[in-house]
């Protein structure tokens, strides 16, 4: 499936935290004591996904900017960081939006608006 626009995040943000979000706060500190991979483990498990790569749960504010840009028309998808790769040939090459926490819906808009079309000049 080729997508237009894919979202993604690093492993910290998009995971689960076991179901515990006080785990989350674990992956702010270094890993004393253990392996790496031991305590990205337990603090940031890898999600459940499905063969395309999209996770079955995802953060409450990455599925709001998916919805919206599905809503918006793009064809999109969150995609898991260890799976961005099966995407890279086949994602469509947009602009590159960076878009603050902070924006309201409507500058948002018009960030997409004006933003998408540049590429036409």
């Amino acid at each position: 499936m080729v997508f237009e626009v894919v979202i993604s995040s690093d492993r910290t943000m998009i995971s689960n935290h076991h179901g515990r979000e006080f785990l989350g706060f674990m992956t702010t500190s270094p890993p004393i004591g253990l392996p790496e991979k031991v305590w990205m483990w337990l603090a940031a498990p890898k999600p459940k996904v499905d063969r395309l790569g999209r996770p079955v749960e995802a953060p409450y504010g990455l599925r709001k900017v998916e919805a919206k840009l599905l809503e918006e028309g793009f064809n999109t998808a969150i995609v898991d960081p260890d799976h961005i790769a099966k995407h890279l040939d086949s994602v469509l090459s947009l602009p590159t939006i960076t878009l603050q926490v902070s924006l309201c819906e409507s500058e948002i808009r018009n960030n997409v608006e004006s933003s998408s079309l540049d590429h036409l000049d």
